[in-house]
């Protein structure tokens, strides 16, 4: 995928990184699973966002990316409870049509939601795997 290239490839031009990242927050909702897979749309994304902390519109775009990702996983549709979240993972806001919904473990989650999760470092793989897949 041409803009997973781009991104990989001008990992210090910010101005890219955000224009790409706004491709693929367009692309994540409506791609082909598999194509966005062999892409590793995933593993870009995740080490742009760790590459550049202190840039909140790539931390937000990125998570834009993420969270459409998310939703196209088994977690859509399935109560929170059902998840099976590690001990040290909590689900403390998902954002549902511009509205913030107060979580409990029988919320259904839906393809759109944005889920917000605190986690500790240890089980943030364990945490998007769930969500990402």
């Amino acid at each position: 995928m041409l803009v997973v290239n781009a991104m990989n490839t001008n990992s210090e031009n910010i101005d890219i990184l955000q224009d790409t990242c706004v491709a693929l927050l367009n692309l994540s909702a409506d791609a082909d699973e598999q194509v966005l897979e062999e892409a590793k749309v995933i593993e870009t994304v995740i080490n742009m966002m760790r590459n550049n902390p202190e840039i909140s519109k790539l931390q937000e775009q990125g998570l834009g990316v993420l969270q459409n990702l998310s939703m196209r996983t088994s977690a859509a549709k399935r109560e929170i409870a059902e998840l099976g979240f590690p001990r040290d993972a909590t689900v403390v806001a998902i954002l549902r049509d511009e509205k913030v919904v107060v979580p409990r473990g029988e919320t259904i989650l839906r393809a759109g939601d944005e889920v917000m999760v605190l986690v500790t470092t240890d089980s943030e793989d364990a945490v998007r795997q769930l969500l990402v897949g």
